[in-house]
């Protein structure tokens, strides 16, 4: 007989106990001080719109756009481009001053330093 292969067990996270007890206090909160019209309204509008977003999602599989958008090409070009945004670029500053003064390299590099776009190539260093 071979051993059964189990997947192993996901590390928890620190404070998920905690943190799950806080939202659950703040959804009372907001359940409390919202107008029970309010609630009713909420309802009704999720009870119409679910049948509206059944009626008009993609009944198959949309394999070849997920396949396009998980390619290795195209998240490298959209990692390139985040940190060419307008609030990632400070960010994007600081790590790579932080990468000089430890002497490391940055994991992606852009071959065109001044602008990212659709057509250019990034690469894992």
């Amino acid at each position: 007989m071979l051993p059964e292969n189990k997947p192993p067990k996901p590390e928890r996270a620190y404070g998920d106990v905690s943190l799950l007890t806080f939202l659950v206090y703040i959804s009372i909160i907001l359940i409390i001080l919202v107008d029970p019209v309010e609630i009713l309204v909420s309802i009704v509008l999720l009870a119409i719109g679910v049948p509206i977003y059944l009626y008009f999602s993609p009944k198959e599989e949309l394999a070849e756009v997920k396949r396009r958008y998980w390619s290795e090409d195209a998240v490298l070009r959209r990692a390139c481009r985040q940190g060419r945004t307008f609030l990632a670029f400070p960010l994007q500053k600081l790590k790579l001053a932080y990468y000089r003064m430890t002497k490391q390299s940055p994991a992606l590099r852009c071959e065109n330093k001044d602008s990212c776009q659709e057509s250019d190539r990034c690469k894992p260093i």
